[in-house]
Formats: structure tokens, C-alpha cells, sequence
């Protein structure tokens, strides 16, 4: 899945990204940003995806692999999705919402079809 909302934010949107994704989490605060933005960048299961490095001036703050419904810090287990998701919504409203649901339906279907599998095809 390509990224259709990611795609529209500039590095100063990334940067807000961030910034409300480390309040109340960090002493820093996200100045710079370094995207990269390869159309074939994808994670494991070829869904497009940025890796974004991030520093406050001279410190390196962290990388996070982004996409437009996820965000994982790269050397961590943190998972900001909920903060995404938020501040995702806040610029492109219920077109966003609208996708999301889409998104969460396409894991359903997924989740439906891997229990399926699991169960055999007597027990379902």
C-alpha cells in the first residue's frame, strides 16, 4: 500500500509530527528532520513506508519508520500510532478517517483469513 496522506506533509509537518508525538515523552524538542522518501522503502508486508531521522540542533532525538496510520521508533518499542493517527486527522479530517476505517477493515479481513488458515478447513 502506497502512502496516500505522508505523501502531502512537508518536512515542517513532519517536524510538528514529531514534536506532538514527544510531548510529555521527551526533554527535547525536533528541529531537523532527514526523510527518506524511496518509493520501494516498504515494511514487512510491502506497505510503503518513510524512515524519519530526527535531531534537536546537534542531538540525535531518534529514527522512526512512518507510515500514514503507524509510526515505530526504529532502536525502540515505542509505538505512537494513537498520537499519529491524531495529528493525522487534524490536517486531512475525514478523508483520513475515512481511510482509517478502511485500514482497520483490511486488517479484519487479514486477521478473519490467518484464524481461518490456522483452523484448518474441517474446523471453520
Amino acid at each position: 500500500m502506497s502512502l496516500e496522506f505522508l505523501n502531502n506533509l512537508n518536512d515542517e509537518q513532519i517536524i510538528d509530527l514529531i514534536n506532538y508525538i514527544l510531548k510529555d515523552k521527551s526533554n527535547h524538542t525536533a528541529k531537523q528532520v532527514q526523510v527518506f522518501r524511496e518509493p520501494d522503502r516498504c515494511d514487512e508486508f510491502g506497505n510503503q513506508a518513510y524512515l524519519v531521522n530526527v535531531w534537536d540542533d546537534n542531538f540525535h532525538i531518534g529514527m522512526y519508520s512512518v507510515q500514514d496510520f503507524t509510526i515505530r521508533d526504529v532502536f525502540g518499542k515505542d509505538n505512537c500510532k494513537k498520537k499519529l493517527r491524531e495529528y493525522m486527522a487534524s490536517i486531512f479530517g475525514e478523508a483520513y478517517l475515512n481511510c482509517l476505517r478502511e485500514y482497520y477493515a483490511i486488517k479484519a479481513d487479514k486477521e478473519i483469513e490467518r484464524i481461518k488458515s490456522a483452523l484448518g478447513e474441517g474446523r471453520s
